[in-house]
């Protein structure tokens, strides 16, 4: 049994059909910063919330701005994740690569808070590596193609670190069937669930994935193919209340089910990316611009690299 955990970042402003299919089957979704400048950060998160119907929880990129005080509840300069039992540090910038020196403040807290996997964005380039016992995984970009980097989102699978982590995500998987079985008899009687405002059911069994902002906490398999759909419906820019979209961001009970490198360039065409590479090969070499190996191993965690059509949809009305 293993828990997975979707990794997106800097999407910029653009929801993507695309991204959305790659990463509905997790467990839990993680944006790691610049979400969507000028104000639309929250209605890209809401968009994906509601086209995955999977927890998401996020933090503010050097692009998100106009950030009120419930924004910045809601994207956090950083964030420490419990996930399976893991220690998962959330921050945008950190270092665009292996070969990087890492990013003072974010080295400070990696210091502080000894986490076992970090995971970043920023640069807009897929990597993951390991330095210093830890892990770090950059999602790539799912915004605007930049750099001649194709676009891309992260799958990663974490075994159960504990028996007590596994048996609390069984019982979340078990509440969520019950969640979902009460809700289908409910709309089959005409009860169309919470007005606008409601939060829906939710009975709090989340212990497997617990997350609390760094603000206020201060301390601490299948290859999904992104292709399949590539169509991306248009999105105006009015949206339905605020406390419909906070409700569909923070839900918590939808779903439940040392190689290193860097992507460093793409096929430009929107296909899935390439077979998995053996543990003992490095992944993403970058000598092939066209063939990009997708996979890799980083200890007991297996990161899956999913490729997006290059061409991004257009970003949401201002």
């Amino acid at each position: 049994m293993q828990y997975t955990v979707g990794l997106i970042s800097d999407s910029h402003a653009v929801f993507d059909n695309a991204a959305a299919e790659a990463l509905k089957h997790t467990n839990l979704i993680i944006h790691a910063g610049d979400v969507g400048h000028h104000g639309r950060h929250r209605e890209v998160l809401q968009l994906y919330a509601e086209a995955t119907g999977v927890p998401l929880l996020a933090i503010a990129g050097n692009v998100d701005d106009k950030l009120d005080a419930a924004d910045r509840q809601l994207l956090p300069q950083h964030r420490l994740v419990q996930a399976a039992g893991w220690k998962l540090l959330v921050c945008h910038i950190v270092a665009p690569g292996p070969t990087a020196k890492v990013d003072a403040a974010a080295a400070a807290l990696i210091h502080q808070l000894q986490p076992d996997i970090v995971v970043c964005g920023h640069s807009h380039k897929a990597c993951c590596w390991q330095a210093g016992g830890v892990s770090y995984i950059n999602p790539g970009s799912a915004g605007p193609a930049r750099f001649k980097l194709p676009r891309t989102v992260a799958l990663l699978q974490l075994p159960f670190k504990t028996a007590s982590a596994a048996a609390a995500a069984a019982d979340a998987a078990a509440d969520a069937a019950a969640d979902a079985a009460a809700a289908a008899t409910a709309a089959a009687a005409g009860d169309g669930g919470p007005p606008d405002g409601g939060k829906g059911v939710h009975r709090g069994k989340q212990a497997a994935c617990s997350a609390q902002p760094m603000e206020a906490m201060c301390t601490p398999g299948t290859h999904v193919d992104a292709a399949k759909d590539s169509s991306n419906r248009s999105v105006g820019s009015k949206r339905t209340s605020r406390h419909r979209g906070e409700a569909a961001i923070t839900a918590v009970a939808a779903r439940h089910k040392d190689a290193r490198g860097c992507i460093e360039g793409g096929n430009g065409g929107g296909e899935a990316a390439g077979p998995a590479a053996p543990a003992a090969e490095a992944a993403f070499a970058g000598s092939s611009k066209d063939n990009i190996s997708s996979d890799a191993w980083l200890g007991q965690l297996h990161v899956s690299f999913v490729q997006l059509p290059q061409k991004a949809p257009p970003r949401l009305a201002a």
